[in-house]
């Protein structure tokens, strides 16, 4: 069998806008974690509620992952947190729109964050 050739679509990840799609809580130090749920099956789910515990993965992000994370509000597309996060960490962050870039990918990829104006995008780019 033949596979279909598709091709691939290529969106500008700077004007994006994300939004999360998981909780978090910060420490003390402005430190976020993550508090990713451990089960997305309702029977699971349910079942987990006995042991409140261990309901979420926690995943505690860097003091760079933190700020990124903590401007990302469903409103700046990536270009303007990345403009935030300069200003935060000036050199510390270079190269900042690569590693943004690598961070964002990971984050859609686990289902952390998706990408609000994602098909707004791709539909303008068919036009």
């Amino acid at each position: 069998m033949k596979k279909k050739n598709r091709e691939t679509e290529e969106v500008n990840l700077l004007e994006l806008i994300p939004e999360k799609l998981v909780d978090d809580e910060i420490d003390d130090d402005g430190i976020i974690t993550l508090l990713v749920p451990r089960y997305n099956n309702r029977l699971l789910k349910k079942l987990n509620k006995r042991t409140p515990s261990k309901r979420f993965v926690k995943i505690r992000l860097d003091e760079i992952g933190s700020g990124t994370w903590s401007s990302i509000d469903g409103k700046k597309d990536v270009r303007k947190i990345g403009e935030t996060m300069r200003e935060k960490f000036g050199n510390a962050i270079e190269p900042c729109y690569d590693r943004l870039g690598i961070f964002m990918t990971k984050l859609e990829y686990e289902k952390y964050i998706r990408y609000k104006n994602l098909d707004q995008i791709r539909t303008a780019s068919d036009s």
